[in-house]
This record gives structure tokens, sequence and C-alpha cells, in this order.
């Protein structure tokens, strides 16, 4: 599996652009262990590059330090988190409750509305939040405000390579006030891209992104139209600026239906057969569909990114160390092994650890493909959104 941290220097230019995501997970759960409860993820609006990694665990192998957290003498009762997925119902939250008796109360917030939120009140001196957790560029505006707090994590290196870091804090939050706090973020899981397609419709699946321009997926493709700025970025890395210009062109005179709205809702619409593929969605969220019956399935294509899921400690946390046990917590080999087990499967980043799902593990041993993060700075966000809607109009 190949990182490529080497971020294309484009445009770099004064500008704020509101934190969008991915595919936020507002469902809530039965714990966490991919039955048909578990699947949660309804969030939309948002950028095609929200996360990030390199889809492998993501630490530095005998840097890592233990696992072993620090408890308080007293532990709060509850501890309250801005995020997009309900933690309280998650394995990873259950499993930290029954620990500590400390339960998680999570007010989910989509959009950005959760570092939004958080930001929002500390200017007005209203501190609820511990901890806000969402994508790595989601915490832009905590970043900015120099208000992430240290989780203390006793095995960084485990869960947090010193490239991405690196790459977090020159490409990502370069230009931002502290950059420097990007190391305070606790990682928690990533979720890889994907086709998704419709085997009753589909004989032969995409292979590479030029695939999708062949004539058999003329009229039935389905992109999300919040992320076709994400594939610009993505095909300008693996190629050049020019070569995304024409892709994005050409892929647009396939006719594809621009969708709004939640991953899994269009994932949904490939399993009714409104199309045969979708282009930008998660071999995870694919995984977890097919287990419910959907006919879908995915592949990839010559390359793929990430979408890196993190915990921000709130630097003014009412409940400051309790939050940070959590994190502490998060980071450990058992909370990671947790936390992977959300959907049908995803990629923990503790370096003892592999993908849960027995496909998705697979399909990296051996295809070792090249995953790019998908973090952008938000002035590069800004420019490939203006960028495509000046070619297509979306």
């Amino acid at each position: 599996m190949v990182l490529d941290s080497h971020r294309r220097e484009f445009l770099k230019y004064g500008g704020v652009v509101t934190g969008t995501l991915l595919a936020g997970c507002a469902g809530g759960g039965d714990g966490g262990d991919g039955s048909s409860d578990d699947g949660g993820s309804d969030g939309s609006g948002g950028s095609g590059s929200d996360g990030g990694s390199d889809g492998s665990s993501d630490g530095s192998s005998g840097d890592g330090g233990d696992d072993t957290t620090t408890q308080d003498q007293e532990m709060a009762d509850t501890i309250q988190m801005y995020g997009i997925d309900n933690f309280e119902d998650r394995q990873i939250g259950q499993a930290f409750n029954e620990q500590t008796g400390t339960s998680i109360e999570t007010t989910v917030l989509l959009g950005g509305e959760n570092s939004g939120r958080y930001i929002r009140e500390h200017q007005n001196d209203v501190h609820t939040a511990d901890i806000v957790q969402g994508f790595d560029q989601n915490n832009h505006p905590i970043i900015d405000e120099g208000l992430v707090g240290d989780p203390e994590l006793p095995n960084k290196r485990a869960v947090f390579s010193e490239e991405y870091e690196t790459y977090l804090e020159e490409q990502v939050f370069g230009n931002l006030e502290n950059p420097d706090q990007a190391g305070n973020l606790v990682p928690l899981c990533s979720i890889l891209s994907a086709f998704a397609y419709n085997p009753d419709l589909v004989d032969e699946p995409p292979q590479s992104y030029e695939d999708l321009l062949d004539d058999r997926f003329q009229d039935d493709i389905i992109m999300l139209s919040y992320n076709v700025d994400g594939w610009y970025d993505q095909l300008a890395r693996e190629h050049d600026e020019d070569y995304a210009t024409q892709f994005i062109q050409d892929l647009d005179d396939q006719n594809p239906q621009y969708m709004e709205g939640s991953p899994l809702a269009a994932l949904e619409a490939v399993g009714s057969g409104q199309a045969k593929v979708l282009g930008d969605s998660f071999a995870t969220h694919v995984e977890f569909m097919k287990g419910q019956g959907l006919p879908v399935d995915w592949s990839w294509g010559e390359f793929l990114w990430s979408q890196r899921w993190t915990l921000c400690l709130a630097d003014t946390a009412p409940r400051k160390e309790t939050a940070r046990q959590f994190c502490q917590f998060a980071a450990s080999e058992e909370g990671q092994e947790k936390m992977a087990q959300i959907f049908g499967g995803v990629q923990p980043f503790h370096e003892n650890l592999e993908h849960p799902n027995d496909n998705i593990r697979q399909a990296l041993e051996e295809q070792n493909p090249t995953v790019r993060p998908q973090a952008m700075s938000r002035e590069d966000e800004q420019y490939f959104e203006s960028r495509v809607e000046e070619l297509i109009g979306v």
C-alpha cells in the first residue's frame, strides 16, 4: 500500500470556507457490531476531501509505547460530545462505560456544525462540549483558534504516524494560526472509497476511472454532487490538472445523475436499479448494505482515498480529565478494535490491527492499492469547488 503524502501545491489564497462533511453518520445502532441497525450513515453536504489516511495502520512500528491509560480518581458520570455519530450506541462507547462508569452523550451535528457550534459557544463563554468528533477537515476552526487540548496519548505513534502528522500540519492546516495542534487530534478509523455497482445490471464492474467513460455506463451513473470537487483533487494528484479538467468534463458527458443527500441513499438507488454505478461510494458502506440483502458490490480503480475520523479534545472541556481518558481509550488497541466494528467494518489505525472486514482486507493485501488522504486545506477546497462549478455547473 502506498501513501501519497506529497500534496500538489495548487492555488493558495485567502478566504474562509465552511467546514463540510463527506458522509456524516447520524445513525444509532446496537453496539456497533455490524448488525442490521448499525449502518446509520445519512449525512451529506460535504466536500469530496474530508478525512484521509493510508488505509492501513497509521502508526510507526516499535515507536508506539504502551496502551496504558491513567484513570481519574473520580470520573465524571458523563462526557458531552459534539459529533457525527452516537458513540453511546457503539461498542467503543459501551466498553468505556462498562470499564469506567462514564457514559457518553452525543449531540449529533452534521455539515461542519460539530466544530461550528463549539466555536460559537466558546465565543459566548459557554462551555458544554468535552469532545468534538468528526473528520480531519472539520477541525479547521478549532485548530485556527488554538482550542485543541492535549490528549496525552501514551501510545501516540501506534495510531498516528509522524508522516501523517506532518502532512496535516503543513498541507491541511498550514495556513492556520496553530497548525501544530493537528498533532493533538486522536485518530479513530478511516473508510476507503470505492465504485459501487449493481451486479444484476453490471457484468464487468469498473476497474479504472476511465472505465466510467465507457458507453455501457452512459446515463447510468450516480455521482454525489458535493463530492465532484474531491474527484477533481484526486485526479489532479494522480495525473495533473489538465487531465482532471478533461475527465470531469467527459464524465459529465456521460449524463450522470448528480444527487444531494446521503451516500447510503445513493447506494440504495443503485441497488434498486435507478443506475448501474455509484462513482463515489465507500467499500464499507457497500459491504454493510450487501449484508442487508441489497444487490450491490464494489470495485476499486487504480487509486482510492480514505476518509479519516478523529476525536478533538476540547481545551475548554468542563470534564476535561475524563474526556482525556476516553481519548486515550479510543487510541488504545482495545478501543480501536471496538471502533472498527461499525458499519461493515472500518480501518483501525492501531499498528497491531488489520481491517476487520474479510473482503476489504483481502483486497488490500492482493491489490496493494495507492491510497491517498482526503483532507485538504480550506483554500484548496474553495479552489476545487469553484473549478468544478466553472467546468460543469455543479
